[in-house]
Protein backbone atom coordinates (compact mmCIF):
# COMPACT_ATOMS: atom_id res chain seq x y z
CA UNK A 1 0.00 0.00 0.00
CA UNK A 2 1.47 3.45 -0.68
CA UNK A 3 2.50 5.63 2.06
CA UNK A 4 -0.20 7.97 1.17
CA UNK A 5 -2.86 5.33 1.53
CA UNK A 6 -4.14 4.34 4.66
CA UNK A 7 -6.43 1.32 4.77
CA UNK A 8 -9.83 2.26 6.37
CA UNK A 9 -11.67 -0.79 7.64
CA UNK A 10 -14.98 -0.91 9.48
CA UNK A 11 -14.92 -0.78 13.22
CA UNK A 12 -15.53 -4.50 14.50
CA UNK A 13 -17.44 -3.03 17.96
CA UNK A 14 -20.81 -0.90 16.19
CA UNK A 15 -22.35 0.48 19.27
CA UNK A 16 -19.65 0.45 21.43
CA UNK A 17 -19.84 3.79 22.52
CA UNK A 18 -23.23 5.90 23.13
CA UNK A 19 -21.07 9.23 23.12
CA UNK A 20 -20.79 10.97 19.00
CA UNK A 21 -17.84 12.97 20.90
CA UNK A 22 -16.41 9.53 21.35
CA UNK A 23 -17.73 7.85 17.83
CA UNK A 24 -21.11 6.36 17.50
CA UNK A 25 -20.97 3.58 14.99
CA UNK A 26 -24.60 2.57 13.54
CA UNK A 27 -24.80 -0.79 11.93
CA UNK A 28 -28.31 -1.40 10.26
CA UNK A 29 -29.60 -4.11 8.28
CA UNK A 30 -25.79 -5.56 8.23
CA UNK A 31 -23.80 -8.16 10.33
CA UNK A 32 -20.15 -8.88 10.98
CA UNK A 33 -18.50 -11.54 9.10
CA UNK A 34 -15.01 -12.18 9.85
CA UNK A 35 -12.15 -13.07 7.83
CA UNK A 36 -11.50 -16.63 7.69
CA UNK A 37 -7.55 -16.74 6.73
CA UNK A 38 -4.78 -14.68 7.92
CA UNK A 39 -4.38 -13.91 4.02
CA UNK A 40 -7.82 -12.33 3.40
CA UNK A 41 -7.86 -8.55 2.10
CA UNK A 42 -9.46 -7.41 4.95
CA UNK A 43 -9.71 -8.80 8.73
CA UNK A 44 -13.55 -7.78 8.70
CA UNK A 45 -16.69 -7.36 6.36
CA UNK A 46 -20.30 -6.70 6.33
CA UNK A 47 -23.13 -8.49 4.99
CA UNK A 48 -26.53 -7.48 4.44
CA UNK A 49 -29.21 -9.24 6.18
CA UNK A 50 -31.54 -11.64 4.31
CA UNK A 51 -34.79 -10.34 2.66
CA UNK A 52 -38.46 -11.44 3.85
CA UNK A 53 -39.70 -13.27 0.84
CA UNK A 54 -43.70 -14.03 0.96
CA UNK A 55 -44.50 -17.51 2.07
CA UNK A 56 -48.28 -16.87 3.03
CA UNK A 57 -49.95 -14.34 1.54
CA UNK A 58 -51.91 -12.17 3.92
CA UNK A 59 -55.84 -12.92 4.88
CA UNK A 60 -56.31 -10.52 7.48
CA UNK A 61 -55.07 -7.35 9.67
CA UNK A 62 -54.83 -9.89 12.60
CA UNK A 63 -50.72 -9.72 13.04
CA UNK A 64 -48.80 -13.00 14.43
CA UNK A 65 -48.64 -13.87 17.84
CA UNK A 66 -46.20 -16.64 17.91
CA UNK A 67 -45.35 -19.53 16.07
CA UNK A 68 -44.16 -23.00 16.66
CA UNK A 69 -43.35 -26.11 14.62
CA UNK A 70 -44.35 -29.17 16.38
CA UNK A 71 -42.23 -32.72 16.84
CA UNK A 72 -43.94 -33.99 14.43
CA UNK A 73 -42.64 -31.13 11.77
CA UNK A 74 -46.38 -29.18 11.58
CA UNK A 75 -45.78 -25.37 11.82
CA UNK A 76 -48.50 -23.81 14.00
CA UNK A 77 -49.17 -19.85 14.56
CA UNK A 78 -50.98 -17.96 16.22
CA UNK A 79 -52.98 -15.11 14.91
CA UNK A 80 -55.70 -12.48 16.31
CA UNK A 81 -58.12 -15.50 17.92
CA UNK A 82 -57.41 -18.39 15.55
CA UNK A 83 -54.76 -20.58 16.14
CA UNK A 84 -53.82 -22.01 12.52
CA UNK A 85 -51.95 -24.93 10.79
CA UNK A 86 -49.28 -23.56 8.15
CA UNK A 87 -48.57 -26.32 5.58
CA UNK A 88 -45.50 -25.99 3.25
CA UNK A 89 -47.65 -25.29 0.39
CA UNK A 90 -48.80 -22.02 2.32
CA UNK A 91 -52.27 -22.92 2.64
CA UNK A 92 -53.59 -22.05 6.36
CA UNK A 93 -56.23 -24.37 8.33
CA UNK A 94 -57.66 -22.86 11.58
CA UNK A 95 -57.93 -25.49 13.85
CA UNK A 96 -58.74 -23.12 17.04
CA UNK A 97 -60.15 -19.98 18.80
CA UNK A 98 -58.74 -18.67 22.09
CA UNK A 99 -60.32 -15.58 23.64
CA UNK A 100 -58.08 -12.76 23.54
CA UNK A 101 -56.95 -11.42 20.70
CA UNK A 102 -54.07 -9.86 20.84
CA UNK A 103 -50.24 -10.25 23.08
CA UNK A 104 -47.49 -12.79 22.69
CA UNK A 105 -49.15 -16.77 23.13
CA UNK A 106 -46.87 -19.39 24.24
CA UNK A 107 -46.87 -22.92 22.28
CA UNK A 108 -44.98 -26.07 23.28
CA UNK A 109 -45.50 -29.64 22.30
CA UNK A 110 -45.25 -33.36 24.07
CA UNK A 111 -45.33 -35.09 20.55
CA UNK A 112 -49.07 -35.59 21.29
CA UNK A 113 -50.46 -32.31 22.36
CA UNK A 114 -49.56 -29.01 21.67
CA UNK A 115 -50.29 -26.63 25.07
CA UNK A 116 -50.95 -22.96 24.50
CA UNK A 117 -51.41 -19.90 27.17
CA UNK A 118 -52.36 -16.98 26.25
CA UNK A 119 -52.26 -14.98 29.54
CA UNK A 120 -55.67 -16.13 29.89
CA UNK A 121 -56.53 -19.40 29.74
CA UNK A 122 -54.47 -22.66 29.19
CA UNK A 123 -55.56 -25.16 25.71
CA UNK A 124 -54.69 -28.20 23.90
CA UNK A 125 -54.59 -29.47 20.49
CA UNK A 126 -54.88 -33.12 19.95
CA UNK A 127 -52.30 -33.57 17.12
CA UNK A 128 -53.35 -37.00 16.04
CA UNK A 129 -57.01 -35.87 15.76
CA UNK A 130 -57.05 -32.15 15.74
CA UNK A 131 -59.54 -32.19 18.86
CA UNK A 132 -59.31 -28.48 20.13
CA UNK A 133 -60.18 -27.55 23.74
CA UNK A 134 -59.93 -25.26 27.09
CA UNK A 135 -58.01 -27.01 29.03
CA UNK A 136 -60.67 -27.10 32.43
CA UNK A 137 -60.38 -23.46 34.24
CA UNK A 138 -60.94 -24.81 37.81
CA UNK A 139 -57.54 -26.41 37.96
CA UNK A 140 -55.51 -24.89 35.65
CA UNK A 141 -53.39 -21.83 36.29
CA UNK A 142 -55.64 -19.08 34.05
CA UNK A 143 -53.31 -15.96 33.43
CA UNK A 144 -50.68 -18.29 32.78
CA UNK A 145 -48.29 -16.32 30.12
CA UNK A 146 -45.77 -18.54 29.94
CA UNK A 147 -45.20 -22.24 29.34
CA UNK A 148 -42.93 -25.34 28.83
CA UNK A 149 -42.18 -29.48 28.43
CA UNK A 150 -40.13 -31.13 30.87
CA UNK A 151 -40.10 -35.01 31.64
CA UNK A 152 -43.63 -35.19 29.45
CA UNK A 153 -44.83 -32.64 31.90
CA UNK A 154 -46.29 -29.57 30.56
CA UNK A 155 -45.71 -26.28 33.02
CA UNK A 156 -46.62 -23.18 33.49
CA UNK A 157 -46.50 -19.89 35.83
CA UNK A 158 -49.31 -18.83 38.20
CA UNK A 159 -49.65 -14.80 37.50
CA UNK A 160 -49.08 -12.76 40.08
CA UNK A 161 -47.82 -15.17 42.11
CA UNK A 162 -44.36 -17.05 43.03
CA UNK A 163 -45.58 -20.56 41.82
CA UNK A 164 -46.13 -22.57 38.84
CA UNK A 165 -47.80 -25.53 38.31
CA UNK A 166 -47.28 -28.93 35.74
CA UNK A 167 -49.80 -31.30 34.17
CA UNK A 168 -49.97 -34.87 34.57
CA UNK A 169 -47.23 -36.73 32.33
CA UNK A 170 -48.73 -37.02 28.96
CA UNK A 171 -51.80 -35.53 29.65
CA UNK A 172 -51.55 -31.49 29.01
CA UNK A 173 -55.54 -32.02 30.04
CA UNK A 174 -55.11 -32.70 33.57
CA UNK A 175 -53.57 -30.55 35.82
CA UNK A 176 -53.00 -30.93 40.15
CA UNK A 177 -53.58 -27.79 41.33
CA UNK A 178 -51.79 -29.53 44.46
CA UNK A 179 -48.44 -29.86 41.69
CA UNK A 180 -47.06 -26.56 41.94
CA UNK A 181 -43.27 -25.62 43.42
CA UNK A 182 -42.10 -22.03 44.24
CA UNK A 183 -39.82 -19.72 43.14
CA UNK A 184 -38.76 -18.98 47.23
CA UNK A 185 -35.17 -17.08 46.85
CA UNK A 186 -36.01 -13.35 46.77
CA UNK A 187 -39.92 -12.57 47.03
CA UNK A 188 -40.74 -11.02 43.56
CA UNK A 189 -43.68 -12.89 41.64
CA UNK A 190 -42.30 -14.74 38.63
CA UNK A 191 -42.93 -13.45 35.38
CA UNK A 192 -41.73 -15.83 32.83
CA UNK A 193 -40.59 -19.36 32.91
CA UNK A 194 -37.86 -21.52 30.01
CA UNK A 195 -36.35 -24.41 30.27
CA UNK A 196 -32.91 -25.12 28.39
CA UNK A 197 -31.32 -28.43 29.05
CA UNK A 198 -33.73 -29.87 31.42
CA UNK A 199 -33.59 -27.18 33.46
CA UNK A 200 -36.53 -24.91 34.34
CA UNK A 201 -35.23 -20.89 34.68
CA UNK A 202 -37.53 -19.18 36.76
CA UNK A 203 -37.60 -15.59 36.27
CA UNK A 204 -38.88 -12.99 38.96
CA UNK A 205 -38.78 -8.89 38.37
CA UNK A 206 -35.25 -8.28 39.89
CA UNK A 207 -34.06 -12.39 40.77
CA UNK A 208 -33.97 -15.55 38.45
CA UNK A 209 -33.78 -19.32 39.71
CA UNK A 210 -32.70 -22.32 38.25
CA UNK A 211 -34.81 -25.61 39.38
CA UNK A 212 -34.74 -29.58 38.36
CA UNK A 213 -36.74 -32.54 38.32
CA UNK A 214 -36.10 -34.42 41.20
CA UNK A 215 -38.22 -37.50 40.05
CA UNK A 216 -39.59 -37.21 43.54
CA UNK A 217 -43.29 -36.69 43.34
CA UNK A 218 -44.43 -37.94 46.35
CA UNK A 219 -42.81 -35.06 48.45
CA UNK A 220 -41.66 -32.26 45.95
CA UNK A 221 -40.88 -33.07 42.49
CA UNK A 222 -39.21 -29.49 41.39
CA UNK A 223 -36.68 -27.92 43.41
CA UNK A 224 -34.03 -24.78 43.22
CA UNK A 225 -30.42 -25.70 42.93
CA UNK A 226 -28.79 -25.07 45.81
CA UNK A 227 -27.55 -21.63 45.58
CA UNK A 228 -28.91 -20.78 42.05
CA UNK A 229 -30.17 -17.64 43.29
CA UNK A 230 -29.28 -15.14 40.12
CA UNK A 231 -29.66 -11.24 41.47
CA UNK A 232 -30.74 -10.51 37.96
CA UNK A 233 -34.33 -10.41 36.71
CA UNK A 234 -36.25 -10.10 33.96
CA UNK A 235 -37.75 -6.30 32.96
CA UNK A 236 -39.87 -8.10 29.75
CA UNK A 237 -41.30 -11.54 30.20
CA UNK A 238 -41.01 -12.07 26.63
CA UNK A 239 -38.12 -11.89 25.67
CA UNK A 240 -36.87 -14.65 27.07
CA UNK A 241 -35.77 -16.86 24.53
CA UNK A 242 -33.23 -19.78 23.51
CA UNK A 243 -30.46 -21.29 21.46
CA UNK A 244 -27.63 -24.46 21.79
CA UNK A 245 -27.44 -24.42 25.48
CA UNK A 246 -27.91 -20.62 25.99
CA UNK A 247 -30.45 -18.19 27.07
CA UNK A 248 -31.30 -14.91 26.74
CA UNK A 249 -33.41 -12.18 28.22
CA UNK A 250 -33.73 -8.41 29.04
CA UNK A 251 -32.44 -8.37 32.71
CA UNK A 252 -32.64 -5.44 35.30
CA UNK A 253 -31.10 -5.57 39.15
CA UNK A 254 -32.98 -4.01 41.87
CA UNK A 255 -31.87 -0.51 41.08
CA UNK A 256 -33.86 -0.90 37.58
CA UNK A 257 -30.29 -1.26 35.91
CA UNK A 258 -31.85 -2.63 32.47
CA UNK A 259 -29.32 -4.68 30.11
CA UNK A 260 -29.68 -7.69 28.04
CA UNK A 261 -28.28 -11.10 29.13
CA UNK A 262 -27.21 -14.24 28.61
CA UNK A 263 -25.81 -17.48 30.74
CA UNK A 264 -22.14 -19.28 31.28
CA UNK A 265 -23.83 -22.29 32.73
CA UNK A 266 -25.48 -20.98 35.61
CA UNK A 267 -24.06 -18.43 35.70
CA UNK A 268 -25.52 -14.55 34.23
CA UNK A 269 -23.06 -12.83 31.59
CA UNK A 270 -24.18 -9.44 30.33
CA UNK A 271 -23.84 -9.35 26.60
CA UNK A 272 -25.15 -5.84 26.14
CA UNK A 273 -22.51 -2.89 25.97
CA UNK A 274 -22.82 0.81 27.03
CA UNK A 275 -24.10 1.76 23.39
CA UNK A 276 -26.69 -1.04 23.26
CA UNK A 277 -27.65 0.16 26.74
CA UNK A 278 -27.73 3.50 25.71
CA UNK A 279 -29.60 2.89 22.64
CA UNK A 280 -32.41 0.99 24.65
CA UNK A 281 -32.97 3.87 26.66
CA UNK A 282 -32.95 7.08 24.00
CA UNK A 283 -35.73 4.91 21.83
CA UNK A 284 -37.33 3.67 25.07
CA UNK A 285 -38.28 7.31 26.33
CA UNK A 286 -39.06 8.49 22.99
CA UNK A 287 -41.62 6.12 23.52
CA UNK A 288 -42.42 6.87 27.69
CA UNK A 289 -39.43 4.62 28.73
CA UNK A 290 -41.59 1.51 28.26
CA UNK A 291 -39.40 -1.48 27.70
CA UNK A 292 -41.24 -4.42 29.02
CA UNK A 293 -43.48 -5.09 26.06
CA UNK A 294 -39.74 -6.47 24.46
CA UNK A 295 -39.84 -9.61 22.72
CA UNK A 296 -37.24 -12.21 21.35
CA UNK A 297 -36.62 -14.77 19.75
CA UNK A 298 -33.56 -16.88 18.04
CA UNK A 299 -32.60 -18.25 14.93
CA UNK A 300 -29.65 -19.83 12.96
CA UNK A 301 -29.00 -19.33 9.33
CA UNK A 302 -25.36 -18.83 7.37
CA UNK A 303 -23.40 -20.18 9.99
CA UNK A 304 -24.73 -16.90 11.94
CA UNK A 305 -27.10 -17.77 15.64
CA UNK A 306 -29.10 -14.62 16.39
CA UNK A 307 -31.09 -13.41 19.09
CA UNK A 308 -33.47 -11.13 18.00
CA UNK A 309 -34.97 -8.40 20.45
CA UNK A 310 -37.80 -6.03 19.35
CA UNK A 311 -38.99 -3.08 21.18
CA UNK A 312 -42.95 -2.79 19.65
CA UNK A 313 -43.61 0.54 21.90
CA UNK A 314 -39.94 2.08 21.16
CA UNK A 315 -40.11 1.12 17.09
CA UNK A 316 -37.00 -0.81 17.75
CA UNK A 317 -35.29 -3.79 16.64
CA UNK A 318 -31.86 -4.82 17.91
CA UNK A 319 -29.89 -8.30 17.25
CA UNK A 320 -27.12 -9.94 18.62
CA UNK A 321 -25.14 -12.42 16.97
CA UNK A 322 -23.66 -15.11 18.80
CA UNK A 323 -21.34 -16.27 16.80
CA UNK A 324 -19.37 -12.86 16.41
CA UNK A 325 -20.33 -11.34 19.59
CA UNK A 326 -21.50 -8.12 18.11
CA UNK A 327 -24.87 -6.20 18.22
CA UNK A 328 -26.31 -4.56 14.78
CA UNK A 329 -30.36 -2.89 14.31
CA UNK A 330 -32.85 -4.37 11.57
CA UNK A 331 -35.55 -1.68 10.01
CA UNK A 332 -38.30 -1.81 7.86
CA UNK A 333 -38.85 0.93 5.01
CA UNK A 334 -41.99 2.36 4.83
CA UNK A 335 -43.52 3.70 1.82
CA UNK A 336 -42.39 7.20 3.04
CA UNK A 337 -38.90 5.91 3.59
CA UNK A 338 -38.98 6.10 7.34
CA UNK A 339 -37.17 3.48 9.37
CA UNK A 340 -39.09 1.36 11.85
CA UNK A 341 -38.82 -2.20 13.92
CA UNK A 342 -37.97 -4.86 11.54
CA UNK A 343 -41.06 -7.06 10.03
CA UNK A 344 -40.22 -9.91 11.31
CA UNK A 345 -42.38 -11.33 14.07
CA UNK A 346 -41.43 -14.64 15.71
CA UNK A 347 -40.10 -17.54 13.73
CA UNK A 348 -40.21 -21.43 13.41
CA UNK A 349 -37.40 -23.44 11.69
CA UNK A 350 -39.74 -26.05 9.46
CA UNK A 351 -38.46 -27.43 5.86
CA UNK A 352 -35.29 -25.93 5.97
CA UNK A 353 -36.48 -22.90 6.23
CA UNK A 354 -36.76 -19.72 8.57
CA UNK A 355 -40.32 -18.67 8.38
CA UNK A 356 -41.20 -15.47 10.39
CA UNK A 357 -44.78 -13.68 11.21
CA UNK A 358 -45.31 -9.98 9.87
CA UNK A 359 -46.40 -7.08 12.18
CA UNK A 360 -48.89 -5.55 10.18
CA UNK A 361 -51.14 -8.53 9.67
CA UNK A 362 -51.00 -12.46 8.93
CA UNK A 363 -48.42 -12.62 6.49
CA UNK A 364 -46.24 -14.89 6.37
CA UNK A 365 -42.59 -15.23 5.00
CA UNK A 366 -39.65 -17.11 4.85
CA UNK A 367 -36.35 -15.72 4.86
CA UNK A 368 -33.57 -15.86 2.09
CA UNK A 369 -30.27 -14.93 1.38
CA UNK A 370 -30.69 -14.31 -1.83
CA UNK A 371 -33.55 -12.02 -1.63
CA UNK A 372 -32.70 -8.48 -1.44
CA UNK A 373 -35.73 -7.00 -0.67
CA UNK A 374 -39.07 -7.06 2.06
CA UNK A 375 -42.52 -8.39 0.30
CA UNK A 376 -45.30 -6.62 1.15
CA UNK A 377 -47.88 -9.14 2.94
CA UNK A 378 -50.97 -8.47 0.64
CA UNK A 379 -48.49 -10.11 -2.52
CA UNK A 380 -48.54 -6.65 -3.89
CA UNK A 381 -44.95 -4.87 -4.51
CA UNK A 382 -41.66 -4.50 -2.37
CA UNK A 383 -40.63 -2.56 0.24
CA UNK A 384 -36.60 -1.57 -0.11
CA UNK A 385 -34.08 -2.67 2.49
CA UNK A 386 -31.86 0.56 3.01
CA UNK A 387 -28.38 -0.73 4.80
CA UNK A 388 -26.37 1.46 6.91
CA UNK A 389 -23.02 1.58 8.34
CA UNK A 390 -21.01 4.33 9.90
CA UNK A 391 -17.39 4.28 10.05
CA UNK A 392 -15.36 5.10 13.15
CA UNK A 393 -14.47 8.86 13.76
CA UNK A 394 -11.18 9.50 11.57
CA UNK A 395 -9.07 11.71 13.17
CA UNK A 396 -5.22 12.70 13.66
CA UNK A 397 -4.53 14.09 17.31
CA UNK A 398 -7.81 16.31 16.77
CA UNK A 399 -6.69 18.09 13.01
CA UNK A 400 -8.07 18.64 10.40
CA UNK A 401 -8.01 15.80 7.42
CA UNK A 402 -8.34 15.73 4.27
CA UNK A 403 -9.53 13.43 2.03
CA UNK A 404 -8.51 13.19 -1.57
CA UNK A 405 -9.99 10.30 -2.05
CA UNK A 406 -11.90 6.93 -0.68
CA UNK A 407 -12.76 3.49 -2.04
CA UNK A 408 -15.16 0.81 -1.19
CA UNK A 409 -15.22 -2.65 -1.59
CA UNK A 410 -18.55 -4.27 -2.40
CA UNK A 411 -19.59 -7.64 -3.92
CA UNK A 412 -20.69 -6.71 -7.35
CA UNK A 413 -22.84 -8.38 -9.91
CA UNK A 414 -25.43 -8.81 -6.91
CA UNK A 415 -28.43 -6.34 -7.81
CA UNK A 416 -31.88 -7.46 -8.71
CA UNK A 417 -33.07 -8.79 -11.98
CA UNK A 418 -34.66 -6.18 -14.14
CA UNK A 419 -38.51 -5.41 -11.87
CA UNK A 420 -40.72 -3.48 -14.36
CA UNK A 421 -43.26 -2.82 -11.36
CA UNK A 422 -40.53 -1.26 -9.49
CA UNK A 423 -37.92 -0.16 -11.53
CA UNK A 424 -35.18 0.02 -9.15
CA UNK A 425 -32.71 -3.09 -8.15
CA UNK A 426 -30.91 -3.49 -11.18
CA UNK A 427 -27.99 -1.89 -10.15
CA UNK A 428 -28.12 -1.27 -6.68
CA UNK A 429 -26.53 2.07 -5.13
CA UNK A 430 -24.22 3.20 -2.59
CA UNK A 431 -24.54 6.53 -1.06
CA UNK A 432 -21.59 7.89 0.93
CA UNK A 433 -22.34 10.64 3.71
CA UNK A 434 -20.14 12.55 5.38
CA UNK A 435 -19.99 14.19 8.85
CA UNK A 436 -17.30 17.08 10.15
CA UNK A 437 -19.06 16.92 13.84
CA UNK A 438 -18.41 13.06 15.02
CA UNK A 439 -21.76 11.88 13.43
CA UNK A 440 -23.90 14.60 15.07
CA UNK A 441 -25.01 15.52 11.37
CA UNK A 442 -24.40 14.24 7.67
CA UNK A 443 -24.36 15.73 4.57
CA UNK A 444 -22.81 15.65 1.13
CA UNK A 445 -24.37 12.95 0.07
CA UNK A 446 -22.58 11.17 -3.42
CA UNK A 447 -24.04 8.21 -5.04
CA UNK A 448 -22.20 5.33 -6.50
CA UNK A 449 -23.38 1.86 -8.82
CA UNK A 450 -22.19 -0.92 -6.71
CA UNK A 451 -22.41 -3.25 -10.37
CA UNK A 452 -25.88 -4.63 -12.15
CA UNK A 453 -26.21 -8.76 -11.72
Amino acid sequence: MPANQKLLGFGDTPYASPYYSIGVEDCINLYLEKAITLTSKIPNYYISIPGLKLFSKQTSTDVCRGLYRTADQRLFGVFGSNLVEILQNGQRLIKGTITTYSGPVGMVDNTHQLFLVDGAFGYILELSTNVFSQIDPNTFPNGATHCDCIDTQFLANQPNSINYNWSNNNDGLTWDPLNFADKEGQPDNIVAIKGLSNQLWVFGSYSTEVHYDTGDITTQQWQRYEGAVIDIGCSAPYSVAKVEGNIFWLGSDKAGNAAVWSNNGLTPVKISNRGIEQLIHSFANNAGGQISDAFGYTYAQAGHVFYVLTFPSADLTIVYDMTTGQWHRRTFLDTLGVEHKWQGYYQAYIWGLNIFGDNTGDGVYQLSVEYYLNDNPNGVGYNQIKRTRTTPVIQINQKRVRHNSIQIIFEQGVGLINDSQLGYGVNPQCILYTSDDSGFTFQNGRVADIGAI
